[in-house]
């Protein structure tokens, strides 16, 4: 799937000169796969990267909350919320890990309860920031 939304989507977009926002990517496969799920994290980025063609963010925004903070506000319970605390607490961790493997791109950004308008003009900040703007 993660190809074919390179090939078919982000790619071309890409090549016109847009700017592309995605809410997930090869790094949300990382963290819940591989820190949360325990797969093994060369395998997984080997994938991601002939997925995406070697194509990374020039931005990675990570909300940072804590995970029984996370459990508790999951709108949908599902077969994620169903793996545990222990389960979210190594995606959180991972996350951290990415963030920090990964400075170049990453911003991670605290998790404001109750202060979305917050969270928005701090990213707001940043992307207009790299963008020159």
């Amino acid at each position: 799937a993660r190809e074919s939304l390179f090939r078919e989507v982000i790619i071309p977009n890409l090549n016109m000169g847009k700017i592309v926002v995605a809410d997930r990517s090869a790094y949300s496969t990382e963290a819940y796969q591989g820190y949360g799920d325990g797969v093994d994290l060369n395998l997984i980025r080997r994938m991601n990267n002939k997925a995406t063609r070697g194509i990374r963010p020039d931005l990675l925004f990570i909300i940072d909350i804590d995970a029984e903070v996370g459990l508790r506000k999951e709108k949908e319970k599902g077969r994620i919320s169903a793996k545990g605390l222990e389960y979210h607490q190594r995606v959180n961790q991972g996350y951290r890990e990415i963030a920090k493997n990964n400075q170049d791109i990453s911003i991670l950004t605290p998790y404001q309860e109750g202060d979305i308008s917050g969270t928005h003009e701090e990213i707001r900040h940043h992307v207009f920031e790299r963008l020159k703007l």
